[in-house]
């Protein structure tokens, strides 16, 4: 029993036999464009030509998925909630506690919240090491991160995230200035 499928301009019907489903024209194992119908040949290129034309919408809903995040992260800083240890040992524990806020409406800074926050210690000769806050807290957050070697020199918080290219995909994390 053939199946088939009409497009029009109002949307699609399918067809079993010589019975549209759904109301459609009495030819279901044909496509009809523009008033006539055509064979097997034609739906195929219709079939490329609608999904050309979602990944087009696909592609574009993503940028604009991706730019919305980015937006947000704008004029964000992070805030210590307590001094760091001067003088930590290399590779003891200590817990470091942030937040990060971003500018609001009538000039006053909002918290910002975000899966994926991160602390990295930056030691001397560059070894460091660099800790997720937990995926269910938040803001403030709070890691329990190893001194690196060298102790703390430099301290950055940042949100992780990921690059996509031709070449593939690499992290590519946002960093926050510490005010």
């Amino acid at each position: 029993m053939p199946v088939g499928v009409s497009i029009y301009s109002t949307g699609v019907s399918l067809g079993v036999g010589s019975r549209p489903i759904g109301g459609g024209r009495r030819h279901p194992w044909r496509l009809w464009l523009g008033g006539r119908a055509t064979g097997w040949p034609v739906i195929l290129l219709a079939v490329v030509r609608i999904t050309a034309i979602k990944l087009v919408v696909g592609v574009v809903v993503a940028a604009l998925v991706a730019a919305a995040p980015a937006a947000a992260k704008e004029g964000a800083k992070a805030h210590l909630l307590a001094a760091l240890p001067t003088r930590a040992m290399p590779g003891t524990f200590v817990t470091i506690r942030w937040r990060v806020d971003v500018p609001g409406p009538n000039g006053k800074r909002i918290p910002f919240s975000a899966i994926g926050m991160f602390v990295r210690l930056v030691g001397s000769g560059g070894a460091s090491t660099t800790a997720t806050a937990p995926q269910l807290e938040g803001p403030p957050y709070s890691v329990r991160i190893r001194v690196p070697r060298g102790g703390i020199r430099h301290v950055r918080f940042g949100l992780e995230g990921t690059s996509c290219g031709p070449a593939g995909c690499s992290p590519s994390p946002a960093f926050f200035p510490l005010k």
